[in-house]
């Protein structure tokens, strides 16, 4: 992500490429736990209609103990992806006046 130095580069098409990075991030972040959550309750659905019982803990203990699997193993790989992403954004919005462009105040 490039940003330019001067404030009339700030136009629609680099707005755009921010949104579609950030949500192309947001979905990366999202899916090992939706993932994981959707697997669990598939799983568990199976289980309860093969054995007929319908008790509501029994689908909602698993899909919490997955879901924290989850965020166990891509928890740093997030982050990190996180982490790599503010810092590109703030180093490029270091040259827009009134973002850290201007210097100290006086």
């Amino acid at each position: 992500m490039m940003f330019a130095a001067n404030p009339e580069a700030f136009d629609k098409e680099l707005i755009f490429q921010l949104v579609e990075q950030s949500l192309s991030l947001m979905l990366k972040c999202a899916t090992p736990m939706l993932a994981a959550a959707i697997i669990t309750g598939i799983v568990v659905a199976m289980f309860q209609s093969v054995t007929q019982v319908q008790e509501q803990t029994l689908s909602f203990v698993p899909k919490i103990v997955g879901t924290f699997m989850a965020v166990v193993m891509y928890g740093p790989e997030i982050c990190q992806d996180c982490l790599s992403f503010a810092i590109a954004v703030l180093a490029g919005a270091n040259g827009f006046p009134g973002i850290g462009g201007m210097g100290p105040h006086k």
